[in-house]
């Protein structure tokens, strides 16, 4: 499965930024998750930061890995 590999190359990093999958996974389908939203627009940007988060934090730890091939 595909959430194994990430989860992999997530734990084989010490970024603080690889703990974000599971928060921007939450916001990305529920924004307003623990806060309140004022504005209707911050909904918006609220959920697509996560989505961007979702998509592509994965392979932003996979950059910042010291010999990737190896660690895992």
């Amino acid at each position: 499965m595909a959430y194994d590999f990430e989860n992999k190359i997530l734990t084989a990093s010490e970024s603080k930024q690889a703990s974000l999958i599971k928060p921007a996974r939450t916001a990305a389908t529920k924004p307003d998750t623990g806060v309140k939203i004022l504005k209707k627009a911050a909904y918006f940007v609220i959920r697509d930061c996560a989505r961007v988060t979702e998509k592509y934090l994965v392979h932003y730890i996979w950059s910042d890995l010291k010999n990737p091939i190896e660690r895992l």
